[in-house]
């Protein structure tokens, strides 16, 4: 059997002076490890592993997934250091410490104290059963953190990323700031593949595009939404959606029968759209925390308190089952010029769209053809998911002929020899079934137990001829010289086929598909149906997807992979991957798309490699004294 791409080091693995115990978290970017020194001291592990740019392929050393991946790899590796020095050179308790930096296996790990508790995440979704977060615990938690965020900006730094799940309380209560995420968030500008550097419903409106307004206001504001979601367990409403029409809750409302109003007139405060209307200092938002609130207002009559208690588990944040997925995407070129491959992922609390499209390339324009596809199809998502789709298969049906119109009359439009076109498949999800709809031959799959539940049929010539017993789809469909001819698409002259497939309820660790023909088409069923059942989609889809790479060769087309691992009982809280919209609003939408633009990364040399881990050890020396 072969070994899944970018599995972590095994448990008992000697890492210089320390042994691996077991996997903390595994995201996108890196891996975090428990493990012990040679004093049985515990720490935690974090090493460099993006996934759409490197590949554990044997053993244990790390290597970047193609030549044009290298210069992106070695410059997510000087962003790492950026965020190993800047770790290093604060020494505060309330800041997570770094105690060494190195390298091994080809990638660098940088070696943290490790933490006993939980987040404030978690702290919010076992209190917000009851009634909240206490009013003392947010004061003193809140009060304690920005001890830490002002050693931060003292150091002329922004942590840009300050949320509940970065919040860490240790047993003893008093909290501790992680994962300043600098590598990922300046990876993202060069490579469009990893996650957005903002956590939507915790960034500051600057953050998503005013870049010369960022300060230390900016952390405030995710100050303020954290203590937001600690009353009303949700993040309130992105900023970008703000600034058009601004829904987020007056909390005095709602909650003034419980919270001071000071407390909550500072979170509103911090909350502010004008950046210079919120607290330009940590200092300023410590003093009105030491300040005692009023008592709040007089509480209702018991009818009324039981009232409002009914009215909340029957409103629509709690009535429909929160979801939970675990996500990998990632698209690749192959031996073409360019990638036409686009695809991405929106969500609201009740429902979430996956969808994939392949730019024709025989056809002008391929790539255009796609990328109005899978935005278009997120536009609609976003407008008709309140919170969920009233009817997911007449919504995908609308949204794809609508799609394909915005195509002919881009072509039009732009005065276009022939008008570009693409293949499509998507599927909406929504209290625990999935719907799903395509046209070509990108594909869906869902896997449960070693069986493939359900699978979209190709609308091609090797399809119809699978269908009449001419040949085989095991020994000849997949080397079939016209494997390629499809008769249906997006774009062209003709309306579009739209085959909507069936309604599935889904089980825990179901694995759910979408791919291009680029990926399933030189992969085997029983390949791609072993490994979506043996392994999580983090791990399985990599190694699928340098399995159809290699075996495309030179000339392979461009490969796109979006799949998901389905939870309901299982909880992966410290994984970058895994999605809960427990604490997302109800009018809050959370998109991700991929356009698979391109940027040079500088190169960064070996000598670079060296100097910036000696800078980060001279660092951890000097103010760990």
């Amino acid at each position: 059997m072969a070994t899944p791409s970018n599995q972590p080091l095994a448990r008992g693995y000697q890492l210089q002076n320390y042994t691996i115990a077991k996997l903390l978290s595994a995201g996108g970017f890196s891996i975090v490890y428990l493990a012990h020194d040679e004093h049985d001291y515990p720490v935690a592990i974090k090493e460099y592993l993006p996934n759409s740019l490197a590949l554990r392929k044997e053993g244990v050393a790390v290597q970047a997934v193609s030549e044009e991946h290298i210069a992106l790899f070695r410059h997510g590796l000087k962003c790492f250091f950026e965020e190993g020095k800047t770790l290093a050179r604060i020494q505060h308790p309330n800041i997570v410490r770094v105690l060494n930096f190195f390298r091994a296996n080809d990638t660098v790990y940088m070696v943290m104290e490790y933490e006993r508790g939980r987040t404030l995440q978690k702290e919010i979704q076992i209190n917000h059963e009851r009634e909240g977060v206490d009013e003392k615990l947010i004061r003193s938690v809140f009060f304690n953190l920005l001890n830490g965020l002002r050693e931060v900006h003292l150091n002329k730094l922004l942590h840009l990323d300050i949320k509940p799940a970065n919040i860490y309380i240790r047993k003893d209560g008093s909290p501790v700031l992680l994962d300043f995420g600098s590598a990922r968030q300046s990876l993202t500008a060069e490579q469009s593949r990893l996650t957005p550097m903002y956590t939507p419903g915790f960034a500051a409106p600057e953050q998503y595009r005013k870049k010369e307004q960022l300060g230390p206001w900016t952390d405030i504001y995710g100050v303020g939404a954290s203590m937001f979601a600690c009353i009303a367990g949700t993040a309130p409403q992105p900023a970008d959606g703000r600034e058009k029409e601004d829904k987020v809750q007056r909390l005095e409302q709602a909650y003034g029968d419980r919270y001071s109003p000071e407390l909550l007139a500072l979170i509103h405060q911090c909350l502010e759209i004008d950046h210079e209307k919120r607290p330009q200092s940590v200092l300023q938002i410590q003093k009105l925390l030491l300040e005692p609130g009023s008592v709040p207002r007089k509480k209702g009559s018991l009818i009324h308190m039981i009232k409002r208690k009914m009215d909340r588990i029957d409103s629509p944040e709690t009535r429909r089952s929160i979801m939970k997925f675990t996500v990998f995407q990632e698209s690749r070129k192959g031996g073409r010029q360019y990638n036409q491959d686009r695809y991405g992922y929106s969500y609201s609390r009740d429902a979430l769209l996956l969808v994939v499209a392949d730019g024709m390339g025989g056809h002008l324009h391929g790539e255009v053809a796609a990328q109005i596809t899978v935005e278009l199809l997120s536009d609609q998502f976003q407008k008709k998911a309140t919170p969920i789709i009233h009817n997911p298969n007449e919504f995908l049906h609308d949204a794809l002929l609508r799609c394909h119109d915005a195509i002919y009359n881009y072509a039009i439009t732009h005065h276009l020899i022939e008008v570009p076109r693409t293949t499509i498949v998507a599927c909406i999800i929504q209290d625990g079934i999935v719907y799903w709809a395509h046209v070509g031959d990108s594909r869906f799959y869902l896997i449960r137990n070693g069986q493939t539940i359900a699978q979209t049929r190709d609308h091609s010539k090797v399809r119809k001829l699978v269908d009449a017993g001419i040949i085989t789809e095991e020994e000849e469909a997949l080397y079939h010289a016209e494997k390629n001819k499809i008769y249906n698409c997006l774009g062209g002259s003709l309306l579009p086929e739209i085959d909507i497939g069936g309604k599935v309820s889904l089980n825990d660790s179901d694995a759910i598909l979408l791919c291009t023909d680029g990926f399933w088409g030189s992969l085997s069923a029983a390949e791609i149906n072993h490994f979506l059942s043996s392994f999580p989609v983090l791990f399985s889809v990599p190694q699928l997807m340098d399995r159809a790479e290699l075996r495309g060769g030179a000339h392979s087309d461009n490969l796109t992979a979006l799949a998901i691992n389905w939870h309901e009982n299982t909880e992966f809280d410290d994984t970058e991957a895994f999605v809960s919209t427990q604490n997302l609003d109800i009018n809050t939408i959370s998109t991700h798309i991929d356009d698979q633009s391109f940027m040079t990364a500088p190169e960064i040399s070996e000598d670079d490699i060296e100097k910036a881990i000696a800078e980060i050890q001279a660092a951890i020396n000097k103010y760990s004294k």
